[in-house]
């Protein structure tokens, strides 16, 4: 029985999550290139002078990668308490998605009509005020 309820609670938020049209991804944001890798997948993030790019590598030539621009436009700064408390449901971060693995996660990013992806850097939580990014989305590879 305390098996499932882990399950359920994963589920339940993955349904509540593929109704949403805006998601927020929690993740390091950095200028060096850094790679990570976890269970099933690779995460490869590096800065560019005009953009920071995030790699979610998961087969050979498969991907999803997540492009921040740096200008003005493409990003914003928010409170951090009213933020997080209204948005709650809408975060997701990495262990979220360890749980779902990595073609959830595209399927969840491109399930017919593309989502906003907004990117949150993760040591901004610890801000009072956390800066939100506006992301590109591409996809790299053949279909699930």
């Amino acid at each position: 029985m305390l098996l499932l309820i882990p399950c359920l609670s994963v589920a339940q938020d993955l349904d509540c999550l593929k109704s949403k049209d805006t998601l927020y991804l929690v993740i390091d944001i950095t200028e060096d290139t850094v790679v990570k890798q976890y269970k099933d997948f690779s995460i490869r993030s590096y800065g560019h002078p005009d953009f920071n790019v995030i790699d979610f590598n998961y087969k050979p030539y498969k991907s999803v990668n997540f492009i921040c621009e740096k200008n003005k436009k493409s990003r914003y700064k928010v409170k951090r308490k009213g933020f997080l408390k209204d948005h709650n449901v809408d975060i997701i971060n990495i262990s979220f998605i360890e749980s779902i693995g990595l073609n959830g996660f595209r399927a969840l990013v491109d399930n017919g009509k593309r989502k906003t992806i907004l990117i949150i850097d993760k040591d901004d939580l610890e801000k009072r005020k956390i800066t939100i990014h506006q992301s590109i989305i591409t996809f790299i590879g053949d279909e699930m």
